[in-house]
C-alpha cells in the first residue's frame, strides 16, 4: 500500500513539472501581444503636435525640435503661473520656434497647451486676456494681443508671440487652425449671454463657483446695466443641477421662492451674504443673475435669456 502511494506521488510530481514549462511558454507568448495603449504609446494613435505647424512660412523656418512640458516640469517654463494652468485642466505643453534666415534668435515663438477639454481651453484664453483687447478671427475664441495672438481651438490654448516686426503671425495662425481642424463651437458659449447694458468682462471658473463645490465649468459675464453692476453666469446643466442648488439652499436655511411669469419659472434666492440673486434653466444651461437690480430689470434679463 505504501509503495502504491509513493508511486502516485511521483506521478503527480511528474505531471506538475511537465505543466510548468507549458504555463511559462503561454505567458511569454501572450506577453508578446501587448496592447500599446496600455503603455501609453500615444504617438501611434494621436497626431504629434509638431505636425500642427508648417515647416516654413514666408521665409521663416520651424526648428527641428520642440520643447515639451508636463505637470511635473511646467514650472520651468511658466514659473509662478504653473498652478493656474494645472488647476484649469492642463495636460501638456509644446513650445516651438521659427527663425528667419540664419538668425540665432527666434523670430516667432508658439506655445500650444493641451487643456484636456475645449471649454477649459476657452476658459484659459479668457483668464489670460487683458483689458481692451481686439477679438481675433482665429479659433473658437481669441484675441489680438501686443506682439501676438492667443486663441482656443478644440482642447488647445495657443499663444503666438512675434519678436520681429512684420512676422507672419496671422498666416501662421491660419495654417495651425487648418491643421488642427474646424471647431464647430465657435461663439456658441457667448450667444447664451443676454445683450443688455454694457458687457465689461467675461471669465471662466473651472470649479467651485462662488464657493459651491458642486458647480463647475462656469462662464460669467460682468455687466454695467443702467449704471449698476451685475453679473450673469451660466453652466451646462439641467434640473439635476437646479436640484443640487435647492438642496444646498435648504440645507443652509437660505430662503428661496419659486416665481412664475407666464411660461417662465425661476427661483429668487434671498441670500444673507450675496443679497438677492436669481436662478433659472434655459437653452440647456443653468443661469445665475447677481447684482442690485430692480425687479423690472431682472424680468428683462430673464426674458432675454429665455428668448
Amino acid at each position: 500500500m505504501q509503495i502504491h502511494k509513493n508511486i502516485i506521488k511521483i506521478i503527480n510530481r511528474i505531471i506538475l513539472l511537465s505543466i510548468l514549462p507549458i504555463i511559462a511558454i503561454t505567458i511569454y507568448v501572450r506577453g508578446q501581444h501587448y496592447d500599446p495603449a496600455l503603455l501609453e504609446f500615444k504617438s501611434q494613435t494621436t497626431k504629434s503636435k509638431i505636425d500642427f505647424f508648417p515647416k516654413e512660412i514666408n521665409g521663416y523656418l520651424l526648428t527641428s525640435q520642440s520643447r515639451n512640458y508636463t505637470k511635473d516640469n511646467l514650472y520651468e517654463y511658466v514659473d509662478g503661473h504653473a498652478e493656474y494652468f494645472i488647476g484649469s485642466g492642463f495636460n501638456g505643453l509644446t513650445v516651438v520656434e521659427y527663425f528667419k534666415n540664419k538668425n540665432t534668435e527666434p523670430s516667432i515663438s508658439i506655445d500650444i497647451y493641451d487643456m484636456g477639454k475645449d471649454i477649459q481651453a476657452k476658459g484659459v484664453v479668457l483668464g489670460e486676456a487683458g483689458k481692451n483687447l481686439t477679438n481675433s478671427k482665429f479659433g473658437s475664441i481669441g484675441f489680438t494681443v501686443p506682439n501676438g495672438i492667443t486663441f482656443a481651438l478644440k482642447e488647445y490654448y495657443i499663444k503666438i508671440s512675434a519678436f520681429d516686426k512684420g512676422a507672419p503671425i496671422n498666416e501662421l495662425a491660419g495654417a495651425i487652425c487648418k491643421s488642427i481642424g474646424v471647431d464647430t463651437s465657435k461663439g456658441k458659449e457667448f450667444d447664451k449671454f443676454p445683450d443688455i447694458g454694457k458687457a465689461v468682462g467675461t471669465q471662466f471658473i473651472k470649479e467651485n463657483y462662488r464657493g459651491l463645490d458642486f458647480v463647475h465649468n462656469v462662464f460669467e459675464r460682468k455687466y454695467l446695466i443702467d449704471g449698476k453692476k451685475a453679473a450673469i453666469s451660466y453652466t451646462t446643466g439641467s434640473d439635476a443641477l437646479i436640484n443640487d442648488y435647492i438642496k444646498f439652499l435648504d440645507d443652509n436655511g437660505i430662503k428661496h421662492t419659486l416665481i412664475k411669469d407666464g411660461s417662465i419659472t425661476y427661483q429668487k434666492v434671498s441670500d444673507p451674504y450675496e443679497g438677492d440673486w436669481y436662478l433659472l434653466t434655459a437653452k440647456g444651461a443653468v443661469f445665475g443673475i447677481y447684482g442690485e437690480l430692480d425687479a423690472g430689470t431682472i424680468k428683462r434679463i430673464i426674458k432675454l435669456i429665455c428668448s
